[in-house]
């Protein structure tokens, strides 16, 4: 089983997350880039504002009501990820790849999408307003 690492940058730790493992309502804020991956990660409800999650490979993540209010997610592939009522209010998705994502009723209310690849994302029920 193959590892990712996630540097909890405020409290100067690592946190690891197994391929496939579960973190359900973990308290992840701040993570810093430099390793950040999740593929295939249940992050269901984690609370992630104002993580640093830019260029993270976050392909098939479950982010299902995650609050990602503020993140950095610029240029992060989001392929597949379940983000369904999540909270990307504020968030910086510049340039994220977010192909085939589902973002059901997710809060995406003043989220920077310049250059995002939104093809075949589901966004029944977003909140896109500015």
């Amino acid at each position: 089983m193959s590892t990712a690492t996630i540097r909890i940058t405020r409290r100067w730790t690592d946190a690891v997350i197994c391929e496939g493992e579960s973190v359900r309502d973990a308290l992840l804020r701040f993570a810093a880039r430099e390793r950040a991956a999740g593929r295939r990660a249940d992050l269901t409800g984690a609370h992630l504002a104002g993580a640093d999650l830019a260029g993270a490979d976050l392909t098939g993540a479950d982010l299902a009501g995650a609050d990602l209010a503020g993140a950095d997610l610029a240029g992060a592939d989001l392929t597949g990820a379940d983000l369904r009522d999540a909270v990307l209010r504020d968030a910086d998705l510049t340039g994220a790849v977010i192909t085939g994502a589902f973002l059901r009723s997710a809060d995406l209310t003043r989220a920077v999408l310049r250059d995002a690849v939104l093809r075949d994302a589901d966004l029944t029920g977003a909140d896109l307003r500015d």
